[in-house]
């Protein structure tokens, strides 16, 4: 289920950087604060739905992009390949029975920034962390452009 969600926010984001290309493309011609010398044209020709089009679903992903990329940079018990320890445990820390051999398994409570509890198995979280922080800081700081682009079409 992990690798499925992972996989997921792989997509969701690609998809995401994908619709802001099209987007930045799109609106280079729009900037009507810019001085326009001689015959020049300010705005580009046709009705612009597209441009709406993505506006409208940039403005309603933004949120939820922004909420996954977070959960998974302070990595939240959703992303844990175990179950949460701390839930009924009567002790600090919890004492957990291991789950295999040592050389095999990790420590029980060794569960943050990994995707497996296995030692052979790859461990996918560096690549999710590294993509998270792209799309917090991309996209948080491309919002106020963002915004001021569609406040100004």
């Amino acid at each position: 289920m992990l690798i499925r969600s992972l996989i997921f926010l792989t997509v969701f984001i690609i998809f995401v950087f994908l619709l802001l290309y099209i987007f930045y493309r799109s609106i280079t011609n729009c900037d009507r604060y810019n001085s326009v010398e001689g015959l020049q044209q300010t705005e580009s020709k046709g009705r612009q739905w597209g441009l709406v089009l993505v506006t409208f679903i940039l403005t309603v992903i933004y949120l939820p992009l922004s909420t996954i990329s977070v959960r998974v940079l302070v990595w939240s018990d959703e992303l844990w390949p175990i179950p949460n320890p701390y839930e009924n445990a009567t002790s600090y820390p919890p004492v957990l029975l291991p789950l295999g051999p040592p050389n095999e398994f990790r420590d029980p409570l060794d569960f943050c920034w990994t995707t497996t509890m296995k030692r052979n198995e790859v461990n996918f979280a560096p690549i999710f962390l590294v993509l998270s922080a792209l799309v917090f800081i991309f996209v948080r700081l491309s919002a106020n452009r963002f915004l001021l682009t569609v406040t100004a079409l």
